[in-house]
């Protein structure tokens, strides 16, 4: 990476990836949803493992010289937070179904860094 990018940016290789599985688990709910099925949660694990693990793998690219036990402790904890809130919209019937809670989740999480 050259000096003046950023490590923590949607644009990066890895926030791409991240939004696009977001977004697909988002838009395979949605078709679940469509169809009158029930995934029994299926998906919102999916997102909670690939998403909630792409999250967390960006935010130990976060360094700092001074505290960097405390930037990550500060990190994990708003990515268990937007993960926490993400997870509970997604296992309410028809509205996980409906909100794309994920692809949120993706955004808010560069938008904070």
């Amino acid at each position: 990476m050259e000096e003046g990018e950023n490590k923590s940016s949607i644009l990066s290789p890895l926030g791409i990836l991240t939004l696009v599985c977001a977004t697909l688990i988002d838009i395979a709910g949605l078709i679940v949803l469509c169809f009158g099925l029930d995934d029994f949660g299926i998906l919102d694990i999916i997102g909670l493992v690939f998403v909630g693990g792409l999250m967390f793998i960006q935010s130990k690219e976060i360094t700092g010289t001074k505290g960097t036990q405390k930037v990550m402790k500060k990190a994990g904890g708003k990515i268990a937070k937007r993960l926490g809130l993400s997870f509970l919209g997604e296992v309410i019937p028809y509205f996980g179904g409906i909100a794309p809670c994920w692809t949120l989740a993706v955004i808010f999480h560069y938008k904070k860094n």
